[in-house]
């Protein structure tokens, strides 16, 4: 009986344990029981083999080792964190504003950035509007009356607080309201310094004083016999014209006595053009009006031609005393060259320096001294009236 039960467990041990070749009990699914298989060459799971990732493994489906790519990570840097980026010129968090030194954008408020920074700038209209000629100023300030800059359309002018002026300086002054002073062209005749208005008119230049008039010594001479006024006035025309002058000139003479006076032969200065300046024909300033010429003579030697000729210490014929008013002296109405007729004379100037305050003390160049006898050849002071 011990044999038999002996026998029993034996076998069932081996059916236990029995081979492990598939093939050996023909069963198809032998090996593919609730056991995992121990071949090395077979996947140990379903899910290798439909391609799924170990839950334990870390490389992602990027297949990246060590990088995570969850929604714990931090956003990108922006304007307005506080931070200063790449590309930020500042940033003060949510201090950031257009009217602030840092902008909306991350940038430094500068003018002509067309944001105005508070306490800095009044206005700012972008570079190519902000012009000192326009209501926004180059450096951002709203256009007034004494900043220096003229307002295009608005001012006249603006030289600045400190120079602007209620009572500006003739011709470059500029009142406190940034309109121009006085000044030539403006309408008003400033009598301290014009001449005539409206300027650039035949006779008032563009400096509004009349067109300088010359008066030249004759470059011919001539005896007590000439004739008169009529035959003087031809002289003086004919020698102008002969050396390319225009307009018309008149002879400083008079013929016979009281009650003349020269002023009666210039008629062309009595009103309007008695500011008219002379000059010689060489430009040398003679006087700046007629009245002046009356009154204290020329400021300097009458002392060229219509030719330009320079001529000192001659005399000239002239009936004319210091006053203006004839001496009576006058060679018979200018018809007589005899040697005991005589006339009245002037001298044109002096080549002596020390005798010039002298000359123009006396008025010596339309009454000098003594009377010349008729038959001496003597010169003409011929004055332009015309243009």
């Amino acid at each position: 009986m011990t044999r038999y039960f002996c026998l029993f467990c034996i076998s069932a041990c081996i059916c236990a344990c029995g081979d492990t070749d598939p093939g050996a009990s023909g069963d198809p699914q032998a090996s593919t029981g609730s056991g995992a298989s121990t071949d090395p060459t077979v996947p140990t799971t379903s899910g290798d083999a439909l391609g799924a990732t170990d839950p334990t493994d870390t490389t992602g489906s990027t297949g990246t080792t060590g990088t995570s790519t969850t929604s714990d990570d931090p956003l990108p840097p922006s304007c307005g964190d506080g931070l200063l980026q790449d590309g930020e010129a500042c940033d003060d968090g949510p201090d950031n504003d257009d009217t602030k030194q840092c902008t909306e954008d991350c940038k430094v408020a500068e003018c002509g950035d067309k944001k105005i920074y508070e306490g800095v700038e009044t206005c700012d209209n972008g570079l190519s509007e902000n012009q000192d000629t326009n209501m926004c100023t180059a450096d951002c300030n709203v256009a007034e009356c004494g900043d220096g800059k003229v307002f295009e359309d608005v001012e006249e002018c603006d030289l600045g607080k400190a120079v602007n002026s209620k009572d500006p300086l003739y011709g470059a002054g500029c009142t406190d309201q940034c309109e121009n002073g006085p000044r030539c062209g403006d309408g008003a005749l400033q009598v301290d310094h014009e001449d005539c208005e409206p300027p650039n008119t035949s006779a008032c230049t563009a400096l509004c004083r009349y067109q300088p008039r010359v008066i030249f010594i004759t470059s011919e001479t001539y005896k007590g016999n000439f004739g008169g006024l009529t035959e003087a006035f031809d002289l003086c025309n004919d020698l102008a014209e002969n050396s390319g002058l225009t307009g018309l000139f008149r002879p400083w003479l008079l013929v016979g006595g009281p009650p003349q006076h020269i002023k009666d032969q210039f008629p062309e200065y009595t009103d309007t053009l008695k500011t008219v300046r002379f000059t010689t024909i060489g430009l040398d300033p003679l006087a700046d009006s007629f009245q002046e010429l009356l009154d204290t003579g020329p400021r300097s030697a009458i002392s060229t031609t219509e030719k330009g000729v320079l001529l000192l210490d001659e005399t000239v014929w002239t009936n004319v005393s210091a006053d203006g008013s004839p001496s009576g002296v006058d060679c018979i109405k200018w018809t007589s060259e005899t040697n005991t007729d005589l006339g009245h004379v002037g001298l044109n100037g002096s080549s002596l320096a020390e005798n010039q305050d002298i000359w123009l003390e006396k008025r010596l160049w339309t009454s000098f001294g003594t009377p010349d006898f008729c038959d001496q050849a003597r010169r003409l002071y011929c004055v332009q009236v015309t243009d």
